[in-house]
């Protein structure tokens, strides 16, 4: 007896048994449900590729041109939800709610993805010609599907946002739980067969993409619901389930301690996380601890908000340190991320007073240095005082303004940290805060932008 696409949703399985011996059991169907507290199993229908939601199996025909669906509460007769031409056939139903979509194809390479609400009139929302079918996966109104050769994409149905994620070719079996996108690829040979693939994902709030699995032989058909993901490891006759916690295969997950030691790494028992090659060499360089704090997450790729690129990044406390390829052998193959211009931002106070320019005429004084911006940029126009009895002494120790940023974004005066009543100054790539009860030289310190970031990200 072979066993196939299990699904499950509350207290029901759902499953497709194929019987290819003689001795196998005779089953009136071989879609079956079974209710995992009343323990009962019934035959639900003839056909393939069953999906639960609620009590509704959604099924495709024996012949493979029909969409059916049967509810089990009442074990009415099954309706037609679809039905394709000749010559085209229905693979990968998925069903969540009332929301249905499915895949329709002709041969080995044409194909579109069909959606549709239980009793309203199907929808086609994608078609493509070439690299054949990928898959699809549906969480509410989050529908995913790989469309051609380079590219996932993550349509919100409700809203039509499309989000497209880089992919590789033969990038399959995509699924999603509205918030985590996960799909196999194809990996760099490592077995007898010279195949490989590993397990990614990527989060559709943030543009982070992360390996979930990598270099451990073959791995496939990825499924994830709710915090937890899955995907099955080896090939038949040797085939095992994996399941983790999405929160364990997070870059913010702890790695464990390596009990060795390298020039090429550090590894920082505080928090779990390793600093590797050049974002070693970049902290260690540019003040270290103090600036930057602990690493809080692995490297990663992530969307870059003003290239619209991924770039591979990491985040300490106070930082999100960025790889710029395009860079290399320049000084600013490393740079940091802009998160105090995104802070400002994402708080709505560039238009308040202190983030407006000051006559280009002010002075510097004792207390005070005037910097004007070199026109470079729309932000580096805008002039902007730094406070040296403040922050001056500690800038000087720590490498700073360089690292803050050249651009100073808001005047210190009668700024105050959201939430902390601290007098503060952004920077566009950090945010200085006054702490009068600390010692020096920790009266002034960088706020833990990086910190804040991944705890709002559910990291």
């Amino acid at each position: 007896m072979t066993y196939l696409f299990p699904d499950v949703s509350g207290d029901f399985v759902v499953w497709q048994q194929d019987c290819t011996i003689p001795t196998c059991p005779a089953a009136a169907a071989n879609i079956q449900a079974k209710n995992l507290v009343t323990g009962q199993q019934d035959d639900v229908a003839n056909g393939s590729a069953p999906r639960i939601s609620g009590t509704r199996v959604l099924y495709v025909s024996v012949s493979g041109a029909n969409l059916m669906l049967r509810d089990l509460a009442t074990m009415a007769p099954p309706t037609v939800v679809a039905t394709v031409p000749s010559g085209w056939s229905i693979q990968d139903p998925r069903i969540d709610g009332d929301r249905i979509a499915w895949a329709e194809t002709q041969g080995v390479s044409t194909w579109r993805i069909v959606t549709t609400r239980i009793g309203e009139t199907p929808t086609q929302v994608a078609r493509g010609t070439t690299m054949g079918f990928g898959g699809i996966g549906l969480a509410g109104d989050e529908l995913v599907y790989v469309q051609g050769p380079t590219s996932i994409v993550a349509d919100d149905l409700a809203t039509g946002t499309l989000t497209r994620i880089s992919a590789n070719p033969y990038d399959q079996d995509v699924t999603t739980n509205g918030h985590y996108v996960f799909w196999s690829t194809f990996g760099p040979a490592t077995n007898a067969n010279d195949q490989r693939r590993d397990i990614v994902g990527y989060d559709l709030q943030t543009g982070s993409a992360f390996t979930v699995v990598q270099n451990a032989g073959w791995n496939g058909l990825p499924a994830t619901g709710g915090d937890l993901v899955t995907w099955m490891h080896g090939q038949p006759p040797s085939v095992e389930i994996h399941a983790t916690s999405i929160s364990d295969v997070l870059p913010s997950a702890p790695q464990p301690n390596p009990a060795t030691t390298s020039p090429d790494w550090l590894y920082f028992p505080e928090t779990q996380h390793y600093l590797s090659f050049g974002f070693k060499d970049f902290w260690l360089a540019n003040g270290g601890l103090p600036v930057f704090g602990y690493p809080m997450t692995e490297e990663f790729s992530e969307l870059n908000p003003d290239q619209g690129k991924l770039f591979t990044v990491q985040y300490t406390e106070r930082q999100r340190f960025e790889y710029h390829p395009e860079l290399s052998g320049t000084p600013y193959e490393v740079e940091l991320g802009r998160l105090g211009a995104e802070d400002a931002a994402a708080r709505h106070l560039t238009t308040t007073a202190p983030f407006q320019p000051l006559s280009p005429t002010t002075g510097s004084d004792a207390n005070c240095t005037f910097f004007k911006g070199d026109g470079s940029s729309r932000l580096l126009r805008l002039p902007r005082l730094l406070a040296g009895a403040r922050a001056g002494s500690w800038a000087g120790q720590h490498g700073l303004p360089a690292v803050a940023g050249a651009v100073r974004l808001s005047d210190l005066g009668g700024v105050h940290g959201p939430q902390t009543g601290l007098v503060t100054q952004y920077f566009e790539r950090a945010v200085f805060e006054y702490h009068p009860n600390n010692p020096a030289p920790y009266k002034v310190e960088l706020r833990r932008l990086g910190a804040d970031l991944l705890a709002q990200r559910g990291w």
